[in-house]
């Protein structure tokens, strides 16, 4: 068996895959893909921001596939042009879903913001399927702003009705309300579980970061502890030496030349004036016995304590 002929058979099967070839596998194995289902929705509803890149690239490969199908299905092309787009097709999506995050963002919000779109419009014409289409657009350009809400919101809904409708159908409710009701109720309890994981890591991430700014802040400080020691040891190293004032002066002391007093006569007439001339205006006190004779002088003023 060639590669053509495997190629063949792989092409004849997607062609014959349609809804008629999906319920009849879904009704031969409903157990089984009941239960796939309901383990897929609870895990999106409550990791989908978690594992927000194996959901992208899981829904990149279907949708990969599907538009590589469909376009060379259309343009009519080989058997083996066509699986070899379909897969191609899938696991180019998958990588550029998986491996650029907000790609990968954008695309998971597009496509599921437009199908809980559709299951609460139910669109009857294309009018109503395009509101649908613009309704997920602006869930995706919301989710590339607001990354973390927005997808918890969608993938808790997503997971909610993926789940709700398969436990619903397992336990055979045929009542919507309590179809509606698992599906909500699945939708809430993820949806609490994502929050509170994300804030605890944003908890995780603060406190790391915090811890970051404290041993900056302590080297900073040890390195300012450091600078002040050396410049306090610069300004030591500075200062005169005080030692050197205290050591002996070895020169000996000269002794003052007061030879010029003997040759002074202090006999001499000039130097009797001299002593004569220390009393203010020639007054000599001794002259002066009696305060009365004080009082009489003009040229005295006496001034007491009430005067100064």
């Amino acid at each position: 068996m060639d590669i053509s002929t495997i190629a063949d058979q792989v092409y004849q099967f997607l062609k014959g895959v349609n809804s008629d070839t999906v319920n009849q596998v879904v009704s031969e194995n409903m157990m089984i893909a009941l239960i796939v289902t309901t383990v897929i929705g609870i895990f999106l509803s409550m990791f989908g921001l978690k594992l927000i890149r194996l959901w992208s690239a899981l829904l990149g490969l279907v949708v990969g596939g599907g538009i590589g199908f469909a376009v060379t299905e259309l343009a009519g092309l080989e058997p083996m042009i066509v699986v070899g787009a379909t897969i191609g097709g899938g696991i180019v999506l998958a990588f550029l879903a998986g491996f650029f995050y907000r790609f990968g963002i954008f695309l998971l919000a597009l496509l599921t913001g437009t199908y809980i779109a559709i299951l609460f419009v139910n669109p009857q014409d294309w009018i109503f399927l395009g509101v649908c289409l613009a309704i997920g657009l602006v869930i995706a350009l919301l989710a590339l702003k607001f990354v973390e809400p927005i997808m918890i919101v969608v993938t808790s809904i997503l997971g909610g009705v993926l789940a709700g409708d398969a436990i619903a159908t397992l336990a055979e409710f045929d009542n919507p309300i309590f179809r509606y009701g698992i599906m909500v109720l699945v939708a809430i309890v993820g949806g609490i579980i994502q929050f509170t994981l994300e804030s605890g890591k944003r908890k995780k991430k603060n406190l790391k970061k915090a811890a970051e700014i404290r041993e900056q802040n302590s080297t900073e400080n040890e390195v300012e502890k450091a600078r002040a020691m050396f410049d306090d040891a610069i300004l030591l190293d500075d200062e005169p030496d005080d030692k050197s004032d205290d050591k002996p002066d070895d020169k000996p002391k000269k002794e003052p030349d007061l030879s010029y007093l003997d040759e002074i006569d202090l006999d001499d007439e000039e130097y009797e004036d001299e002593e004569e001339s220390d009393y203010v205006d020639g007054y000599n006190p001794d002259d002066y016995t009696d305060l009365d004779d004080l009082e009489d002088d003009d040229d005295f003023i006496i001034i007491t304590d009430d005067d100064k």
